[in-house]
């Protein structure tokens, strides 16, 4: 056992050195005579540009920074599964800090390549496959900037040189007004275009209109709505009776009313005389004559201008009116209970003619009366059932109030002066009625402004003091260099099921030359011409087509990157001369005997 360790002991020492690049980097024999020269180029990396390129060309950067795009990534796909493309970049892919993280990528590449210098012939498979995922990353870049994609939608005989691109715009175009060219003959008004990016957005019209992007409705429909910039006094109030939603109710003429429910709701203009509320168990007779209102009606007084009641019958729900103008004309006037708002009309004798038609209001046991005057409201209840007269006031700036009225609890919410009836966008979830909207803000250099609710697709008049403009919210659009006509659209379904097996689109093209080219587009034959390509996307019915355009700057450039990185894998892999050893992995070492 002793001989045995011994020969082991003495083999061991008489055993060469392994010699290799571990060794030689731990000999200091050896690295004091490492050349000048070499160390001088190295010396750069003691500096603190140089560490901090170290740093960022380093896997402790890399590593972490491509694990945090991961995730990213995956939580665009899910957003992008849940919403759409559109929605994916822009809160991702097309977002400030994503493009920074790649930049940042881009950046670590650079550097794991610089930090290797001087290059060596072993190294060419280590720059080709950093340089090619560079070139991928700028491609990248150019494509997300210069990209150009859109639809034409074409029907058969159509002919269109713009396409729509993603995204909204919105379009203004003033009134028409006189040309200095023209000796003052009117010249149509141009259409500009400004697009919808968010919220706040600010833009100045040739007309010197300020418009202001107020809000921005990704879904909404249109309701109706009050507001109180009207040209002409009109009272109106805003109450809510109980749980009920809040309701408008208008200023009212003479027995019109307002019915919410079993409850007859007047508004009475300030300058009207009060008169408060007495519940009525019988119908209230009047006339209309041209748009104005006459009653209550009472036997042998005057009706309206002109006519007296000579005679008032009742016979069950048909009541009967007999107006004469005290002359030789007598006409007959006839409305009934079950249909208060239709009168019939017959002349008795005579040649002159009222032109008035009898109406019917029915008995009203519960009235409310609202006026807003000398800074008050005033308010008139009445109800038969409940043997109730009651007359209150509220200061008007205690609005919004809640009224108990002991059978009637209510609150008044807001009071306008010169309410007008118009249509407000209303946020809804995206649904088949729902559609984007956007509520604009049009200001003259008076100061005076207007706003406006514009619906997809849904032209508007807004008009600020004395200048009306035109407004639309519509898809964003930019020219073709080519213009495109749709001949005919062909498809063919599988049989027996109504589903598109292939379709195609036969179109002529016009580039300018005063010629037209026939070519066919179909799912896999896109049209290419000076860099466009056109696909045939989809279809709506038998007789249009819908054409996806599109212009890549950085396409080239990617493809190129994919080429070139796949033939840098291949040195990698395939070539010990040019990629071997990997940097930072020591050469295998060849045993010494």
């Amino acid at each position: 056992m002793t001989t045995v360790a011994t020969d082991r002991i003495d083999s061991l020492q008489l055993a060469p050195p392994t010699v290799g690049r571990r060794a030689q980097a731990t000999n200091p024999r050896e690295r004091a005579t490492k050349p000048r020269s070499l160390r001088a180029l190295h010396s750069w990396k003691r500096t603190a540009a140089g560490r901090l390129v170290c740093f960022v060309g380093s896997i402790r950067f890399a590593v972490p920074l491509m694990l945090l795009i991961a995730v990213v990534m995956a939580w665009a796909t899910f957003v992008e599964s849940a919403h759409d493309s559109a929605t994916a970049r822009r809160l991702f892919y097309g977002s400030w800090w994503f493009i920074t993280m790649i930049t940042l990528v881009c950046a670590s590449l650079i550097a794991a390549v610089a930090t290797r210098w001087p290059w060596r012939r072993r190294h060419v498979g280590f720059i080709t496959v950093h340089a090619s995922l560079v070139l991928l990353i700028i491609g990248g870049f150019i494509s997300l900037f210069t990209r150009v994609e859109g639809t034409v939608r074409l029907a058969e005989g159509q002919t269109a040189g713009v396409m729509q691109l993603e995204g909204h715009e919105l379009r203004i175009a003033g009134a028409a007004a006189p040309s200095h060219n023209s000796g003052g003959s009117p010249r149509a008004a141009q259409t500009e275009r400004f697009p919808i990016n968010s919220a706040g957005a600010r833009f100045v019209t040739a007309d010197a209109l300020s418009v202001v992007i107020d809000r921005v409705f990704p879904a909404a429909v249109m309701e109706a709505a009050v507001v109180n910039d009207g040209a002409t006094p009109f009272e109106a109030f805003l109450v809510t009776f109980g749980d009920h939603d809040a309701i408008w109710l208008g200023e009212t003429m003479g027995p019109i009313a307002n019915h919410v429910g079993d409850l007859a709701v007047r508004v009475l203009a300030p300058e009207v005389p009060w008169i408060a509320p007495h519940p009525d168990t019988e119908p209230t007779l009047f006339f209309m004559h041209e748009g104005n209102i006459f009653g209550p009606v009472v036997e042998r007084r005057q009706t309206i201008p002109g006519w007296w009641a000579a005679a008032v019958k009742r016979n069950g729900d048909l009541i009967e009116v007999v107006l004469t103008d005290g002359k030789d004309s007598f006409e007959r006037h006839t409305a009934s209970l079950s249909t208060p708002d239709e009168g019939f009309f017959e002349r008795i004798s005579g040649a002159a003619v009222s032109g008035a038609m009898l109406h019917i209001t029915l008995p009203e046991p519960e009235r409310l009366t609202l006026q807003a005057a000398a800074g008050v409201v005033r308010i008139g209840y009445a109800d038969t059932a409940n043997n109730a007269r009651i007359v209150r006031e509220i200061p008007r700036a205690d609005l919004p109030a809640r009224v108990d009225l002991g059978p009637r609890i209510f609150t008044i919410n807001e009071h306008f002066t010169h309410a007008r009836q118009t249509e407000r966008l209303v946020e809804r979830r995206a649904t088949g009625s729902a559609a984007p909207g956007v509520r604009i803000r049009v200001t003259d250099n008076a100061g005076r402004s207007a706003i406006a609710d514009l619906s997809f697709g849904v032209p508007a008049v807004v008009r600020v003091g004395n200048t009306a403009v035109q407004a639309l919210l519509a898809p964003r659009e930019t020219p073709l260099p080519f213009v495109l006509r749709l001949d005919e659209f062909r498809k063919v379904d599988y049989p027996g099921v109504d589903m598109a097996m292939a379709y195609e689109s036969d179109v002529r093209v016009h580039v300018g030359d005063g010629t037209w080219s026939p070519v066919t587009i179909s799912m896999n034959k896109p049209l290419v011409h000076d860099g466009w390509k056109v696909y045939q996307a989809s279809f709506i019915g038998d007789s249009v087509s819908i054409l996806s355009v599109m212009k890549d700057p950085g396409l080239p450039l990617t493809y190129f990157a994919c080429v070139f990185l796949c033939f840098g894998i291949a040195i990698t892999f395939y070539s010990r001369s040019l990629s071997t050893p990997h940097p930072g992995i020591p050469r295998p070492e060849r045993a010494v005997s």
